[in-house]
């Protein structure tokens, strides 16, 4: 009997396995959406309207900037954004634009996307103006009853000491190896 229960929970497992390494492929409509989003995402960051850029979230969706201030639900969201791209905020007279995307169906109905983008006009912590800003974004997105892809994670982390503004990560490890 143990024997048996035992064949049956391997071939359970076996089957889960494959059944989960197989992705779901996109399709035109998925690819229509992730392009809606990123748009959507991109106008409602540069008009700096922190409502409509946390309503792309789903109602439960988390944040985590690139500072560590964490969000969990859309209200806390919009909060975290409200402070950060209004007029006195570190991205109050910033640009978003997306320089590079990828997704990858998990399911059809969820996606990990993975975004290169550049921050203009930042500011840093004494108001100081930085150079333009590239990190990399990964969001957990979901589709909606209505087929429109909402975030339901986003991790942007930026490019931390790795390139200056002129030059590349080449140079700068080349400098380190010479101290």
């Amino acid at each position: 009997m143990n024997s048996r229960i035992f064949r049956f929970a391997l071939a359970s497992l076996m089957a889960f396995s494959l059944a989960s390494m197989a992705r779901a492929e996109l399709d035109p409509s998925d690819r229509t959406g992730f392009r809606q989003l990123e748009r959507a995402f991109t106008l409602d960051w540069n008009q700096h309207n922190a409502a409509a850029l946390a309503a792309l979230w789903v109602e439960d969706g988390d944040l985590v900037d690139p500072f560590g201030n964490a969000a969990s639900g859309r209200a806390a969201i919009e909060q975290l954004l409200s402070m950060q791209l209004g007029p006195a905020g570190i991205f109050g007279r910033s640009r978003y634009e997306i320089k590079r995307s990828t997704y990858r169906l998990i399911t059809s109905e969820v996606a990990v996307a993975d975004w290169t983008v550049t921050v203009y006009n930042m500011l840093d912590d004494i108001r100081a103006p930085l150079p333009p800003q590239t990190h990399q974004v990964v969001l957990v997105l979901t589709k909606n009853a209505s087929f429109s892809w909402l975030v339901n994670a986003a991790r942007p982390t930026p490019y931390v000491g790795l390139r200056e503004v002129q030059g590349g990560v080449e140079e700068e490890l080349e400098s380190q190896d010479r101290e």
